[in-house]
């Protein structure tokens, strides 16, 4: 969101999960300062009785100088970022879970301030209600994105006291010319254009305008209508991506053959490339001295390695040149490996958490 105020302390943003878990996110200007207060996770995260409740606070900037200022909160598994502007504070949690509710018992998204009923409500979730003083403040860009499914822009249910403008950007708007006796629309003329995203692109609607969300395709641009290059992304040796689909299944993962194709470029000797997998079945693949190592095993059998060194030009693959893994399992345990050299953008993935274990 965008927001601009002159007040030093009040309520911003508000939601909580109904009393379910005792999770809720509080967001508010003290001071001046913006602070977010929030609590994830149910019980399996072993903290007692009482769950503790994580801060969040940007000191570099004050927001009460009734000037524009941009705000992002991302959440993301452990990962927690608040960024003001161009300052960015990060907070990593330490627990197991991290969820945050039910959409059935949650509460609405509350900005600028509490309804009087909440605070009588014995399931109000947040135990900060110092901060519940009504914020005035102007409020423009809104957008709320949950991954993978995009950016949304929120519907407005009902407001106290505001001034809104709901002039959708994204949508044509038609003006109507009444007949004088009947008072019936006798004329309707399009005075704007539809804006139009192409290639799944989604548009949403801002305060300059309407702009197309380009980040789950395949394109770019104003209009999504530029086709992307390859991506890359780059590990300086303390970072890792990872995906976890535990919580969107709902039974085991199975295969009777796989493939996984796996493009790099590095200095690094010895390092992790690619895990999945647990302790009893798993994919593994890393340098070592060097080398290119893979190892798998299926169901609790016995591991199976390969090792391959390079043969061109230094029979190293740490040589800063890029290279290219193809290697398949089925369920035999006939493992395929190709390594190839080659110059172009591709993909990397880095390591696993520290806490995982082959």
């Amino acid at each position: 969101m965008e927001l601009k105020t002159r007040q030093s302390d009040g309520m911003l943003l508000y939601t909580d999960d109904g009393g379910t878990h005792g999770n809720f996110y509080s967001l508010t200007i003290v001071e001046g300062h913006i602070q977010l207060d929030f609590r994830l996770g149910d019980n399996s995260n072993e903290f007692g009785q009482r769950r503790p409740v994580n801060t969040i606070r940007i000191e570099e900037v004050r927001i009460d100088d009734d000037k524009w200022h941009t705000l992002t909160i991302f959440q993301s598994w452990e990962n927690v970022k608040l960024e003001l502007d161009y300052t960015l504070v990060f907070k990593i949690l330490n627990q197991r879970s991290f969820v945050f509710g039910n959409i059935l018992k949650n509460s609405d998204v509350f900005i600028g301030g509490l309804p009087p009923n909440m605070h009588m409500l014995p399931l109000m979730s947040s135990p900060l209600r110092r901060y519940s003083r009504h914020l005035a403040v102007n409020v423009r860009n809104l957008m709320y994105r949950q991954y993978p499914q995009g950016v949304t822009s929120p519907q407005l249910l009902e407001s106290v006291g505001t001034r809104t403008n709901e002039d959708d950007h994204c949508k044509s708007k038609s003006v109507c010319f009444l007949e004088y006796f009947s008072g019936n629309c006798i004329l309707q003329m399009s005075s704007r254009e539809q804006f139009v995203c192409l290639n799944d692109g989604e548009c949403y609607s801002a305060n300059d305008g309407p702009h197309c969300d380009c980040q789950f395709s395949d394109h770019d641009g104003r209009n999504c209508e530029i086709e992307k290059n390859d991506g890359e992304l780059t590990f300086g040796g303390d970072e890792w991506v990872g995906y976890d689909v535990s919580m969107n299944i709902s039974a085991a993962v199975r295969a009777k053959k796989e493939n996984l194709t796996l493009t790099f470029k590095t200095v690094h000797g010895t390092s992790m490339l690619f895990y999945a997998g647990d302790e009893k079945s798993y994919l593994h693949v890393m340098l070592q001295d060097g080398a290119i190592i893979a190892s798998s095993k299926f169901d609790g059998s016995d591991a199976r390695i390969i090792r391959m060194f390079n043969s061109f030009p230094s029979q190293r693959y740490d040589d800063d040149s890029w290279h290219t893994i193809v290697l398949e399992r089925s369920l035999q345990m006939v493992i395929r490996f190709l390594i190839s050299w080659f110059s172009s953008r591709a993909l990397h993935i880095n390591a696993v958490p520290s806490s995982t274990q082959p």
